[in-house]
């Protein structure tokens, strides 16, 4: 049983070490800890399994033109296929929800080109379009996709 509760400067211990591998470097690429860009970020919700935290979703606000969904995770929220299925429906209605609920109209992100086809199937799924280009972060040249809906 998953249950998604809205961050709010909650602890999140140590969820930044258990992180699945491509999210730990996506996190590095930024500069800051995880907790510091939580408590950066416009809407940001905390995924509980069992009681346990392990994921993080959300979207951060950075002017009107420009708004960026992020989803990161421990490996442990996809062990169970009925965790999957309540993840998969819920990250539906929560893109779905931006824009009315939000009015986050223009939604741009990156990711690793290198992570796993599931992420960006995921990311497909969702109604995202993947774009692959080379993106410079922190005076380091990344090989990143970014998706845009």
């Amino acid at each position: 049983m998953i249950e998604v509760v809205k961050y709010t400067g909650q602890p999140i211990g140590d969820l930044e070490e258990r992180l699945r591998f491509y999210d730990q470097v996506e996190v590095k690429a930024t500069e800051t800890t995880l907790e510091q860009s939580l408590h950066h970020d416009g809407l940001c919700f905390l995924i509980y399994v069992e009681g346990n935290l392990e994921g993080v979703y959300g979207c951060a606000y950075y002017s009107d033109s420009l708004q960026s969904p992020y989803f990161l995770s421990s490996d442990k929220l996809f062990e169970k296929k009925e965790n999957r299925i309540e993840f998969l429906r819920k990250s539906k209605e929560f893109v779905n929800s931006l824009a009315p609920e939000y009015g986050y109209n223009n939604l741009l992100n990156v990711t690793c080109i290198d992570r796993d086809k599931k992420s960006l199937d995921w990311l497909r799924w969702l109604g995202f379009r993947i774009h692959n280009e080379i993106f410079t972060l922190n005076n380091c040249y990344y090989k990143f996709s970014y998706f845009s809906k």
